[in-house]
């Protein structure tokens, strides 16, 4: 019959020391003492920090993951009688809920040394005196030694991917980039372009079952207008952006650097040499930092994620702000609608939703821009950045808009009403109150801008 031993509801913490414990005093003094342990535990996202040297201030710690388990503290005795038996007990004394393991490499350690008649000299004394008789010490000439908090950000081994020579061009390049599955694309120094689609894009529009109408809505739409965003094809066809993978290599090929880089262009139409195309050029906009400080106009990145190694990243999903999937099933409401159509053009009157959007010019609804686009003569040839426009052009665009950002965000703040943003999600997102900042805001410097 098999034995039964209470268990002991106490609660206790585990740590896996990396080293042979002979003196629990000194190991204690590894991990900072008990206080540091117990505020590390009291903290979930902290790590508990390990010093080999404890005493040596130019120590790097190794750090221990905070982990839940279900293990059980047992306290075992062992008795010897006097005629040789063994007797073993044990008892259940409660149950480990939490471990920590150092499973992660220490940082790079740095002894302070001084090179004297071919041999080295620690000079950790010299850097710290330990006794402070007169204050002219302040003014001797001795190395500073100061280091960074960390040496490699990374404490984990992983594998590194270099990148390609930049200089050296592929000959197979162009297959590396295609976005969608059977495209066709080009890059602007390329002499010919694409007539006709490939077999294989054809072949998977078939394989899917998409309807033959929704091929003949994608040829009408680039028939009156030959250059597209893949946003804007989204709103006006009215499907889904699976449909839209393959529908769009079966009439159009794409553009993998140039001012039309990214975009959708008509099969055997070629905008380098029509000048009227200066219409359909990109543009490259970015909200300035210092025109939205206090408008939640979010960066496509953030350099916020970087965290030292003795904390754990909270991560939290974030939220698309511009959203291709309106289209679905459930999602055809007339609001829907209008947030896709919004996604892809410039409105004066709304936000953009990221600091970094590109607009095609014609779907720039300004008319100081498109006043500005009919008097520019477009030039003899066509420029592999700017296309039939000049830079100063560029600039002009440019500048309309982030005046027309400045205004809408000085508007909003003075008169402290909620922002306008281009769509219901992005107000359901934030759903904030603005207010006048104060004179002595500090700017933070992270201007965003293109020439």
């Amino acid at each position: 019959m098999a034995a039964f031993m209470a268990l002991n509801e106490r609660k206790f913490v585990a740590i896996e020391h990396p080293t042979i414990v002979g003196d629990a005093n000194k190991l204690l003094n590894t991990l900072g003492g008990i206080d540091k342990i117990s505020s590390t535990y009291a903290n979930p996202s902290h790590r508990l920090e390990l010093y080999f040297r404890p005493k040596d201030p130019y120590c790097k710690p190794v750090f221990g993951d905070r982990q839940n388990t279900t293990n059980l503290l047992l306290k075992v005795k062992r008795k010897k009688a006097s005629d040789g038996k063994v007797e073993l007990t044990s008892e259940i004394l409660g149950v480990v809920g939490t471990t920590y393991k150092f499973q992660s490499m220490v940082d790079f350690q740095i002894l302070p040394m001084e090179r004297e008649s071919g041999s080295y000299k620690p000079i950790n004394d010299e850097l710290l005196p330990k006794i402070m008789e007169k204050s002219n010490w302040v003014k001797e000439e001795s190395p500073l030694f100061i280091l960074p908090p960390v040496f490699a950000r990374l404490d984990n081994p992983g594998d590194y991917l270099f990148g390609k020579d930049p200089t050296r061009r592929n000959a197979n390049s162009d297959m590396k980039y295609r976005r969608m599955l059977h495209a066709k694309n080009i890059s602007f120094e390329d002499s010919e372009i694409p007539t006709n689609p490939l077999e294989g894009a054809i072949a998977q529009f078939v394989a899917k079952g998409c309807a033959e109408e929704i091929l003949e809505e994608a040829r009408q739409l680039f028939a009156n207008r030959p250059i597209w965003h893949r946003s804007g094809v989204l709103a006006e066809l009215k499907v889904n952006k699976e449909k839209i993978k393959l529908v769009l290599p079966v009439v159009a090929y794409t553009f993998l650097s140039g001012p039309w880089r990214g975009l959708w262009v008509c099969l055997g139409f070629d905008p380098r040499q029509d000048a009227s195309s200066k219409i359909y050029q990109i543009l490259d906009f970015r909200v300035r930092q210092t025109i939205a400080r206090n408008i939640p106009i979010q960066s496509k990145r953030s350099s916020c994620g970087y965290i030292l190694p003795n904390k754990i990243s909270q991560s939290i999903g974030r939220i698309p702000l511009i959203r291709d999937d309106l289209t679905e099933a459930g999602s055809s409401n007339k609001d829907s609608r209008s947030e896709m159509e919004l996604s892809h053009k410039f409105n004066p009157t709304v936000c953009p939703p990221v600091r970094q959007l590109f607009y095609q010019f014609c779907d720039i609804e300004v008319p100081e821009v498109h006043h500005l686009l009919s008097q520019c003569p477009p030039q003899p040839t066509c420029h592999e950045k700017f296309g039939w426009l000049d830079i100063k052009t560029y600039e002009e665009c440019r500048n309309i808009l982030a005046t027309i950002v400045q205004t809408l965000c000085k508007e909003t703040e003075k008169g402290k009403q909620k922002i306008n943003f281009y769509s219901n999600t992005m107000y359901d997102i934030f759903n904030v109150t603005f207010t006048e900042p104060e004179d002595d805001a500090v700017d933070d410097g992270n201007t965003m801008d293109i020439n």
